[in-house]
């Protein structure tokens, strides 16, 4: 950088060094739940000062063309989500288009400083091999195996606890033809749950609906409409970090479990709700989720789980297999990821995972999981059966696909029976 003297005798170099630490100081404790957020959301405001100071443009030799650049990327954002709303049937948010083209962004200047300090590094390293011959592929290998084995799983980790969110296009009404009531719930720690209500008119009983991870309450809306049917006051909602709630880092149930604490909230305040009569309903990620509120909410009298995930070790493996990963790298690599996430996160995920937690939900609980599931094995639901208490059901179904129990005949019939034998609900 050019140490051209700027204010006072002060070079572009501190400046630039000052103008970061100024930024990162009182962002740092804006985030409680994501230890290097406060960086993403500096980075691309330091990167501006950085370009305005040095007169250096990361993309071409003018400001018009990196901006013009800037504005290119911009629109391949946009059409991700035009095209991801569309995949999930819901609608852009423009305010989270912006929010992910600014992380996009901070990601983007974290790699090109990574690439940086790896090229200076396996360039050193490769120039103390003799002979020379050798110096080459050196160096290759150790840019290769940094980046394996540090940028890699930092994507990974990065990529699985901040996702996009889209909105809902369609609610129960014109969906489902339901009367429903638009919620805002509170969680514990301030963020803003969003989430339906919707009543039934002959029943007393109510359930917690918890969808999977990426998507949102619309998603869902089979469900809703099942346990509607079934004669249950019905509440589902966003997580934190999906759809239209706050927040946009996933803690893979551990904090999640606040928002379905604020759920059962909201029934047992509700006067058409009993509060004896609650069911917890989590899939997937939504199920991994639910063990943790049931663990320390005995308001869910019942808990059923579907295709959940006993360790996010195993989910990280079949993430892994599908992206042809040989398997002697997989296990190195999904650690590395995990102390990234448990940095990033601030606990220890692994100590905090669901086959850790079901031992202290002392409620009846239904385990259902599809036998063909290709992202979650069914053998993680017979750890999650093995370890928990009685009185306990596993409900193996032969079908296809991640979460494709729904759609199989004996699915209702086995939650009513389950919900008849353990609890007075009057179905």
């Amino acid at each position: 950088m050019n140490q051209k003297k700027t204010i006072k005798g002060i070079s572009q170099k501190q400046l630039f060094v000052l103008t970061a630490l100024i930024l990162l100081v009182p962002l740092s404790y804006l985030h409680p739940h994501s230890r290097l957020m406060s960086i993403y959301m500096a980075l691309p405001v330091i990167g501006i000062a950085y370009c305005l100071i040095s007169g250096q443009w990361p993309i071409g030799n003018s400001s018009r063309r990196t901006f013009g650049a800037l504005a290119g990327y911009f629109l391949l954002v946009v059409i991700f989500y035009f095209f991801l709303s569309r995949f999930m049937g819901g609608r852009i948010i423009w305010k989270e288009v912006i929010q992910s083209y600014y992380f996009l962004s901070a990601i983007a200047i974290i790699f090109s400083f990574m690439r940086s300090v790896i090229q200076s590094i396996a360039r050193k390293v490769s120039n103390l091999v003799m002979p020379s011959r050798w110096k080459k592929p050196v160096y290759y290998f150790l840019y290769m195996f940094i980046w394996l084995f540090l940028v890699f799983p930092y994507c990974l980790a990065t990529f699985t606890i901040h996702k996009p969110k889209v909105g809902d296009r369609l609610n129960p009404k014109t969906t489902l033809g339901l009367s429903y009531k638009d919620v805002t719930l509170d969680a514990e720690d301030g963020m803003k749950i969003k989430g339906w209500f919707i009543p039934s008119q002959q029943s007393d009983k109510g359930v917690v609906i918890a969808h999977g991870l990426g998507a949102n309450k619309s998603n869902f809306m089979g469900l809703a409409s099942l346990w509607h049917e079934m004669g249950f006051n019905v509440i589902i909602f966003d997580f934190r970090g999906h759809g239209m709630s706050s927040g946009h880092t996933i803690s893979m149930g551990y904090r999640e479990r606040l928002d379905i604490k604020a759920a059962v909230n909201y029934l047992v305040e509700n006067p058409k709700v009993n509060p004896k009569k609650i069911v917890g309903y989590g899939v997937s990620f939504g199920a991994a989720s639910l063990l943790h509120a049931a663990s320390e909410d005995p308001r869910i009298k019942s808990v059923i789980i579907d295709s959940c995930f006993a360790d996010v070790h195993t989910m990280a493996g079949q993430l892994l297999k599908k992206m042809h990963i040989p398997p002697l790298l997989r296990d190195p690599i999904i650690r590395i990821g995990l102390e990234i996430i448990d940095f990033e996160l601030g606990f220890k995920m692994r100590e905090n995972m669901p086959k850790q937690i079901i031992g202290q939900v002392n409620r009846p609980i239904l385990i259902i999981h599809g036998i063909n599931d290709p992202l979650v094995p069914p053998s993680e639901s017979e750890k999650l059966f093995k370890a928990a208490r009685q009185p306990k059901k596993l409900l193996l179904l032969s079908v296809p696909g991640h979460y494709g129990t729904f759609y199989d005949q004996e699915y209702r019939r086995a939650i009513e029976e389950f919900l008849q034998k353990n609890q007075s609900l009057n179905l």
